[in-house]
């Protein structure tokens, strides 16, 4: 186990803290929703800051629509 700065989290935590899956955490760090960063002394681990997990755990507000019409362009 790797100690890190209590700001920062490994990407399996953050998954578990979400309840999602490792992977699915790793495809939102490919994607870029989610910035992470190597682990200094190990470069092994990826880890992500704890605002940012927080951040994904807020529900976010959906534009509302008016019956029939669609949010497409």
């Amino acid at each position: 186990m790797v100690t890190v700065d209590p700001e920062y989290v490994p990407v399996g935590t953050a998954a578990a803290r979400l309840g999602i899956s490792r992977v699915t955490m790793r495809d939102r760090v490919r994607s870029g929703a989610v910035p992470a960063f190597r682990a200094p002394r190990d470069g092994r681990f990826l880890l992500v800051r704890l605002d940012d997990v927080d951040r994904l755990s807020k529900p976010r507000p959906v534009a509302a629509t008016r019956e029939g019409e669609t949010s497409a362009a």
